[in-house]
């Protein structure tokens, strides 16, 4: 069984019915050694308890992407993520079109207000398993290892979800069209004024989903750190956790676009790797910059900073100044 009914049945969660399932991302050691230089595509493991153990293992969602986009984009690349069973059936495929899928139309997302469509990032919900054909890039690169810039195979739209104009105000905010050629959406997921960088660490960032007449949907919550090792993973690593709820009466093409849009609010609000703390240079001398959290503005996602500068004044090792932390606040 194939499809939105194969989705249901992996996920253990009838049609209509509520639940709540776990995604957890891979993380890699070559990209927290490399602090990010070397980017890795995305595999997430879905499980029906947080208790994250290989019994209780329901779904496996692949990325795939082009190397040359990975490497200089990132997260703001062009992607497909697979959702399939553990036997490799593939019930949904999720597309975004990324920086270069239109280049240099479509180099800004994320980076500038959105105001313009080249500015609006999105997703495209595919039933069953879609694939491209490899080809070179926009760019002109011809690395290509599975997202492709050619003609997709079996592509079969059932949804879709776009940034709003004007993105929303300062919430982060995503529009779900339930019919993929309908020009009015359905829904919208809408998540905190503040998230990301340090507040990971002991803050939950709750996106919700619900219909345009308040009906609840779904809810992606993007967990906080409960170990040691979890918390060196938000440091160093782009790997997070997330509880994904479905609301009674939830639809499983609802489940779907929920799941979706998880993905698609991980890739544009916490694929940022070294987040939190960041080893820079002010003024010709070494400081940390600490990013307090993400807040978004339009469609734009501006950092909140604070930079400790060492002076060097004091003798067996740098301090910090004078005056203490410089805070830079919506520093871009």
């Amino acid at each position: 069984m194939s499809g939105l009914k194969g989705l249901g049945g992996a996920l253990e969660i009838g049609e209509g019915q509520a639940g709540s399932i776990y995604m957890r991302q891979h993380w890699s050691m070559l990209e927290a050694a490399t602090g990010g230089l070397f980017e890795r595509s995305n595999v997430y493991d879905v499980y029906k308890s947080n208790s994250y153990e290989d019994k209780d293992k329901l779904l496996k969602i692949q990325a795939r992407s082009t190397n040359c986009e990975r490497q200089c984009f990132a997260p703001m690349h062009s992607v497909m993520l697979h959702i399939s069973d553990l036997n490799g059936n593939t019930f949904v495929t999720i597309q975004r079109k990324g920086v270069c899928s239109d280049f240099p139309m479509k180099c800004c997302i994320g980076q500038c207000c959105a105001l313009t469509d080249c500015c609006q990032d999105g997703i495209i919900i595919h039933e069953g398993k879609v694939t491209a054909e490899p080809a070179c890039c926009n760019l002109g690169c011809c690395c290509c290892d599975g997202f492709g810039h050619g003609t997709l195979h079996n592509a079969n739209p059932i949804s879709k979800a776009q940034v709003p104009m004007c993105g929303g105000g300062c919430y982060p905010t995503i529009d779900i069209f339930e019919d993929y050629n309908s020009t009015s959406p359905n829904g919208r997921m809408k998540g905190p004024m503040c998230f990301g960088g340090c507040s990971e660490l002991c803050c939950e960032s709750d996106f919700s989903y619900k219909t345009n007449d308040g009906r609840a949907v779904g809810r992606a919550r993007k967990l906080v750190p409960n170990t040691c090792g979890q918390v060196c993973q938000e440091l160093c690593t782009d790997s997070d956790r997330y509880m994904i709820s479905f609301a009674e009466g939830s639809s499983g093409e609802e489940k779907a676009n929920t799941i979706g849009l998880a993905l698609l609010a991980d890739y544009m609000y916490f694929e940022r790797d070294q987040g939190m703390i960041t080893c820079t240079f002010e003024g010709g001398k070494p400081a940390l910059k600490c990013t307090c959290c993400l807040m978004s503005c339009c469609g734009e996602v501006i950092p909140c900073t604070c930079i400790c500068k060492a002076d060097g004044s004091s003798g067996g090792g740098s301090s910090v100044g004078p005056g203490g932390p410089e805070c830079q606040t919506m520093e871009r």
